[in-house]
């Protein structure tokens, strides 16, 4: 049985000192004993792999589709691949203030418990982000990527991106159906002026262009691999952020860029159609891989359940090891 790890702390900003609470896939919180045995799984087995989840804004962790979630990821190898997963600060049983900079340093935290307490190395872990969780996931491929010593990861799976909020802000509808802000995209004026008072501006496209410049520039090391997974018919962010994602990523790989228009029609002759399933567009390098997973359907929180996560997050430890499951 594959267990779901969670991290919980209010001070994770400062120390690892909050409490560790492991979960079983669908359950409560299990006792002291059942948390040694989860923890030693990870440190017995040198084949156990680790998916660090990075849940989206609506809710926490606990929430009714988060199950769903959690079994997709492991599906592909259930006795080998673990879930760890924890509350942002001002999420669930977590305390403290909610703002980009607490939110990397959450993330850190989670990534540092996995390398340092667990002893996972990073080339067994992916990095898994969901929505908001997107963003928490792409500032921390950033920033291991750009320490003097970088720690790269097997791979990074990213569902129902954005690309910023300026312009998540000019497309977002509560529960699909509830503008935010989307009415004063038709007076880019106004909207700018709205835009100038965010203190959270969650820059995904810039990281991903640092992130990719960064590791191809690198001379050695494993290789990236990024899959961005988006659905036509997610109605709370629209698709097109992943295809804007997509782009700023090729374009950081090569000396001349394109406009998003020339991509575009670049891609549509390059990219696979599956037909009802959808379609894949990859862009492979000497140092790694993106690859745009577009579905024709699965909205913005039932997409995450469906086997594409699972084969996603296979496609991923396989980057670091073709041999995982083979």
């Amino acid at each position: 049985m594959a267990w779901d790890i969670t991290y919980l702390t209010s001070i994770a900003a400062r120390s690892f000192s909050g409490q560790l609470n492991l979960l079983p896939a669908g359950g409560s919180t299990v006792d002291t004993k059942h948390q040694l045995l989860a923890l030693g799984l990870l440190k017995s087995d040198p084949d156990i792999r680790v998916v660090l989840y990075f849940h989206g804004t609506a809710d926490c962790l606990a929430s009714k589709q988060r199950p769903d979630n959690y079994r997709a990821i492991y599906a592909a190898a259930p006795d080998k691949i673990h879930v760890l997963s924890f509350d942002y600060r001002g999420y669930g049983l977590s305390s403290g203030t909610f703002s980009e900079e607490a939110l990397l340093q959450d993330g850190i935290a989670a990534v540092q418990w996995a390398l340092e307490v667990a002893g996972i190395p990073p080339s067994r872990i992916v990095i898994y982000g969901q929505s908001l969780g997107t963003a928490v996931a792409f500032a921390l491929m950033q920033h291991y990527a750009t320490l003097p010593e970088p720690v790269l990861f097997a791979g990074h799976v990213l569902t129902a991106s954005f690309s910023d909020v300026a312009t998540l802000t000019a497309t977002y509808r509560i529960g699909g159906a509830i503008p935010v802000l989307s009415p004063l995209a038709k007076i880019p004026p106004l909207l700018a002026f709205f835009n100038s008072f965010l203190t959270n501006t969650w820059l995904s496209k810039d990281r991903i262009t640092d992130f990719i410049r960064v590791r191809e520039a690198a001379g050695t090391g494993q290789k990236y691999y990024i899959n961005l997974i988006h659905a036509e018919d997610d109605s709370d962010i629209a698709c097109e952020h992943s295809n804007v994602l997509f782009w700023h990523a090729v374009n950081a790989s090569s000396a001349t860029g394109q406009t998003l228009d020339q991509f575009n029609e670049q891609k549509l002759l390059t990219r696979k159609d599956l037909g009802r399933g959808g379609w894949v567009a990859e862009h492979n390098t000497s140092r790694g891989l993106v690859r745009q997973t577009m579905l024709k359907y699965g909205v913005h929180d039932k997409l995450m359940s469906y086997p594409v996560t699972s084969l996603a997050v296979l496609q991923a430890f396989q980057n670091a090891d073709p041999e995982f499951m083979e």
